[in-house]
């Protein structure tokens, strides 16, 4: 991995000429905020992705748990290992990792996009079956990179704007695209 010293250098009986490493089994370090560090757990599955590589996602677990939060960041290291190796990551690479703390089913979703933040209320409008925009408050609850759990305002299978409704006000006529 390394060779510190070049032809012609002194070295020592305590020197290290060559540092030496497995890279077929290469981990991820990472730093999960302090909010999440009751769901963390050993085996907990994550998908990470690289800039470098583009759109394709690599799985991977959590191995390794640090017993003691970083006390300046307030959050806590985990390692991970890739559950497949892949020739194409190198150590020294960023990575996105995306953990999995908490699940549902059968739940209504709404788009990240479609969510629009006013004066501290989240909302969407909902198409009704005329195709006029309503304006609903909604709570949200867990969320990933796509999509926020609703848990009251937007019911199953209601109809929810996801483009152009930044400039819709309530009863504003609507075209459903399917």
């Amino acid at each position: 991995m390394q060779a510190p010293f070049s032809t012609g250098d002194t070295v020592t009986t305590q020197s290290g000429v060559y540092v030496l490493g497995d890279l077929s089994s290469l981990l991820v370090e990472t730093f999960v905020p302090e909010r999440f560090v009751a769901e963390i757990r050993q085996g907990m599955r994550a998908v990470l992705w690289f800039e470098a590589i583009g759109e394709e996602r690599f799985d991977a677990e959590v191995i390794e748990i640090n017993p003691v939060l970083d006390p300046a960041s307030r959050t806590l290291r985990i390692r991970l290992r890739f559950l497949r190796h892949d020739p194409r990551i190198r150590a020294g690479m960023f990575a996105t990792v995306s953990l999995v703390t908490s699940r549902k089913t059968d739940v209504p979703v709404v788009r990240r996009t479609s969510v629009i933040n006013t004066y501290g209320s989240w909302i969407v409008f909902v198409a009704d079956e005329n195709n006029i925009a309503r304006r609903r408050e909604v709570t949200l609850g867990i969320d990933n990179e796509e999509y926020f759990e609703v848990l009251s305002g937007v019911g199953m299978g209601e109809r929810v704007v996801s483009a152009g409704q930044n400039f819709l006000s309530d009863g504003d006529f609507v075209r459903v695209v399917e």
